[in-house]
C-alpha cells in the first residue's frame, strides 16, 4: 500500500512510517514545509504549503492526516490561536480536496482530533456520543473533524489523548521534575488523564487501516483513565523518585495563562466503539505502560 502522512515528520507520524517500512509491500510519501531528502527507496518527500497537497504525490491508498501547529509550545494570543487551528483545517480541506479529485480514490481517510473536544473541565467519563465543550481546545477540535466529515470515502476521526513515549511527546516533559526530584500532583489532582501507550496507539492505526467495518469517529485511548494525582504516583514510582511535591492551581495560571487548561483541566474518556470491537490492548494500565516505556 502506498501512504500519504500529513505531519508525518512529527511524533507519531515518525512512529507510523517506520512501521509501514518495515514491511517491503508499503511505500510511503511524506508532506512537508522544507525541503528534505530521503535515504530510502520507499520514503519519498514531497513539499506542501500546507492548503493542497501535489499532483506528484500520484496514487495514495491510505491517507494518515496528523498535521497541526503544536499545541503547548507558544503562548496563546489570538495569532497563536489562528495558528493552531487553520494549520489543523486547512491541511484536513487539503486532504479532502486530493480525495474528491483522485481517479484512484484512497481506500481509507484516518483524520487526527483529540479528547480535548470533550471540554477541559469536565468530571463526567465520556464515550463517543458524549456532548461536546465549549472552550478553545473543543471549538478548535470540532472544526477540525467538521473539515473531515465530507471526504466521500471510509473515514476514521480518531480522537487522541496523551500518547505515551519516554522520549517524545508530553511525557518526557512531565517526568522532568520527577527527575530532578522536585515532582508531584498539579492543582487539585482530581483533573482526568486519558492515555494511550505509543506502541497501541500505532497497533491502533493498523487496525483503522485494515478493518473494513470501522469507521466514524473512535477514541483512541485505553478504558483506563486516572486523574494527575494517580498519575503523579506511578510516574514517580516508575522513575524510582518521590512524589513529595504540590503545584498549586494559580501558579500554573500564571506560568502558562489560558494554556494551564491542558494541564489543569482534564478528561476521563472511554473508548466505547474500541470496546465493541474487543479491541485488546498491550498496555491496558498506567502501571504497565509506564514500566515498560521506562524499565527496557
Amino acid at each position: 500500500m502506498r501512504f500519504l502522512i500529513t505531519g508525518g515528520t512529527g511524533f507519531i507520524g515518525s512512529h507510523f512510517q517506520q512501521s509501514a517500512l518495515a514491511h517491503e509491500e508499503h511505500e510511503v510519501v511524506i508532506l512537508t514545509r522544507s525541503e528534505k531528502a530521503s535515504n530510502h527507496p520507499r520514503l519519498h518527500y514531497v513539499q506542501w504549503n500546507g492548503r493542497k497537497i501535489p499532483a506528484e504525490v500520484g496514487e495514495i491508498d491510505v491517507i494518515l492526516n496528523l498535521a497541526g501547529a503544536n499545541i503547548a509550545d507558544k503562548a496563546w494570543t489570538a495569532s497563536r490561536k489562528m495558528v493552531l487551528v487553520d494549520s489543523r483545517v486547512d491541511a484536513t480541506n487539503a486532504c479532502v480536496s486530493f480525495i474528491k479529485a483522485s481517479e484512484h480514490k484512497p481506500k481509507v481517510f484516518l483524520s487526527c482530533s483529540a479528547i480535548g473536544i470533550y471540554g477541559g473541565d469536565n468530571p463526567t467519563p465520556s464515550d463517543e456520543d458524549a456532548p461536546l465543550g465549549s472552550d478553545f481546545m473543543a471549538t478548535l477540535c470540532q472544526r477540525w473533524e467538521d473539515a473531515a466529515a465530507d471526504a466521500g470515502i471510509r473515514t476514521i476521526i480518531f480522537r487522541t489523548p496523551i500518547v505515551l513515549d519516554a522520549k517524545e511527546g508530553a511525557l518526557p516533559k512531565m517526568a522532568m521534575p520527577f527527575k530532578l526530584f522536585v515532582g508531584g500532583v498539579l492543582g487539585s489532582g482530581k483533573q482526568g488523564i486519558s492515555w494511550i501507550h505509543v506502541e497501541d496507539f500505532i497497533d491502533l492505526l493498523w487496525r483503522f487501516v485494515e478493518d473494513e467495518s470501522l469507521k466514524g469517529t473512535i477514541n483512541a485511548c485505553t478504558p483506563n483513565y486516572v486523574d494527575n494525582a494517580e498519575l503523579s504516583k506511578e510516574l514517580a514510582a516508575a522513575l524510582g523518585r518521590p512524589n513529595l511535591f504540590w503545584v498549586p492551581s494559580f501558579v500554573m495560571k500564571l506560568l502558562l495563562g489560558e494554556r494551564a487548561i491542558i494541564v489543569l483541566g482534564g478528561q476521563k474518556v472511554i473508548p466505547r466503539r474500541l470496546q465493541e470491537v474487543e479491541y485488546s490492548f498491550k498496555f491496558p494500565t498506567l502501571r504497565e505502560a509506564l514500566q515498560d516505556l521506562y524499565n527496557k
